[in-house]
């Protein structure tokens, strides 16, 4: 399960550039303005600490990440905490706890970690910042409260084949994240997140 969302940051940073993107995810990479040719590097503002950044200390957000596979029994199911734990002008330190409950029944939990969001990213060699052409604006429930949402599809290919990729994003949740859908054709997967809850003090 906890490669669902580095997939989704991934994508979503290459795809959608630096102001727009508000999906939650591993902790980024340490932020490097060279390569090996020690050419400049593009980095882009980063999502994780712009939309952690903006709430105090001990905010909290809950996902659910549900799993399901076509013509399948059973799914599985991750509840995944994350805490803003710490905030300084260069990086944000969230923790975050996940438990999951596999299609089996079986059930683990594991313990906190910390991850650092630094405020800057840089792009991969030779790439750069773009703007995904297939977005828009839809407005999510989540509980009892509505949130103006932008949405993005972005498209990649791993193991399984082409994975196809939505996700609704806004600035009024920390770190951003109000759903992301995951689909694999190939194999008849698909992974659904969705904001559960969130809490500010």
């Amino acid at each position: 399960m906890r490669s669902i969302v580095p997939v989704v940051t991934v994508l979503a940073v290459l795809v959608v550039g630096c102001e727009d993107l508000r999906p939650a995810g591993v902790p980024a990479p340490a932020a490097q303005f060279t390569d090996e040719t020690t050419e400049p590097r593009e980095t882009i503002a980063n999502p994780q600490y712009r939309d952690w950044a903006s709430f105090p200390n001990g905010t909290s957000v809950v996902h659910r990440t549900v799993t399901r596979v076509d013509n399948a029994e059973g799914e599985t199911i991750t509840t995944t905490t994350y805490v803003l734990v710490g905030i300084t002008p260069d990086e944000v330190a969230v923790q975050i706890k996940t438990a999951t409950r596999r299609y089996d029944g079986f059930e683990t939990s594991n313990p906190p970690s910390k991850f650092l969001y630094p405020k800057r990213l840089p792009l991969p060699p030779g790439r750069r910042a773009t703007e995904s052409k297939d977005q828009g604006e839809e407005t999510l429930r989540v509980g009892d409260k509505d949130y103006r949402t932008k949405w993005y599809k972005s498209k990649d290919r791993d193991e399984a084949g082409e994975v196809f990729v939505q996700v609704w994003s806004s600035a009024d949740v920390p770190g951003g994240l109000v759903k992301s859908v995951l689909r694999t054709p190939a194999i008849g997967k698909t992974t659904t997140t969705e904001l559960l809850e969130v809490r500010i003090p």
